[in-house]
């Protein structure tokens, strides 16, 4: 009777054991799908897929909303750094002003800088200064307005703004109000989200 109880204590350990590491792994997969379902991170074959975007041409131009000083860079630098290569115009809207954790004239200088080195002159930076992390809070009616007011004196012929899927909510708000501005005027503008 010992052995019988021996023999099944070390089974029951080993199963234990198995399904510890059955768990972590469980976890650890869970996790990594997690992640890319929530940041929308493309897989590195979708890279082909910048083939298909076209880069503007000379005096094209190009306009970008940008929620935070920093998304410009991150969402479209290459793309910006291109465009002026090639003779475009690129004007960047700066919608929130940087200031969540009270940093916002080290983000604007930042912004400056970093878009200074893709080949923007200063001239081009619009600045909204809208609360950053609040831009729901504001008043969206004023912040169309503003973002109409901009794509008619630009008149651009390529608008790049975030995706309204995104799951930061300025940049949602700012994908969702560009989007539905371009939807209603019906103009024809390409557009990229990053």
């Amino acid at each position: 009777m010992k052995k019988f109880w021996q023999k099944n204590k070390e089974k029951l350990a080993k199963r234990k054991v198995q399904a510890i590491v059955l768990l972590v792994i469980s976890i650890i997969v869970g996790s990594i799908f997690y992640y890319f379902n929530q940041t929308g991170v493309m897989p590195q074959q979708a890279i082909n897929f910048l083939d298909n975007v076209a880069l503007p041409s000379a005096g094209q131009k190009v306009l970008i909303f940008s929620p935070h000083p920093d998304d410009e860079t991150l969402g479209a630098g290459g793309y910006i750094a291109e465009s002026v290569k090639k003779g475009a115009i690129v004007k960047i809207i700066l919608v929130t002003d940087g200031n969540k954790h009270g940093l916002k004239d080290q983000r604007y200088s930042e912004f400056r800088k970093a878009t200074g080195i893709l080949g923007v002159p200063e001239s081009n930076l619009v600045y909204l200064n809208y609360s950053d992390g609040k831009l729901n809070k504001s008043d969206q009616a004023e912040i169309t307005l503003k973002f109409k007011e901009n794509i008619t004196l630009e008149n651009p012929d390529i608008i790049i703004y975030p995706n309204p899927v995104d799951q930061h909510p300025d940049h949602a708000d700012t994908g969702e109000l560009v989007s539905s501005i371009i939807r209603a005027e019906g103009k024809q503008i390409f557009f990229i989200n990053f």
